[in-house]
């Protein structure tokens, strides 16, 4: 998120992970341990109202770059939601405007080992 919020700006992205493969051995692990040995999908949200199409792509760009840098795997839906929306979001909501009438982008960002 901080990443994120780095590039975008502040409130204006909502992200839902799920963690789907972890190469740790053990529950205690060092967060410096974490590239290339976690995976997971992302379902990023960005708020249309406060990001342009054009500041979209150049984080598209700059976040694959960033993905691979860091050794982040997994599947990430990047969505650019029409604006008036973000607001409106919720951790239990954000499915319903996963349609195509409540965003203009939705990209595929994936990062293979």
């Amino acid at each position: 998120m901080d990443y994120m919020e780095g590039v975008l700006g502040e409130n204006v992205v909502m992200i839902d992970s799920d963690v789907t493969k972890v190469l740790f051995s053990s529950p205690d692990y060092d967060p410096a341990d974490i590239p290339g040995n976690v995976a997971a999908g992302n379902c990023i949200l960005i708020d249309g109202g406060a990001v342009s199409e054009e500041a979209y792509d150049s984080f598209l760009e700059a976040f694959r770059l960033w993905l691979t840098e860091k050794e982040l795997y997994g599947m990430n839906d990047v969505i650019l939601l029409n604006p008036g929306l973000f607001q409106e979001l919720t951790p239990f909501n954000y499915t319903e405007y996963l349609t195509d009438t409540c965003y203009s982008r939705r990209e595929s960002v994936d990062h293979q080992r």
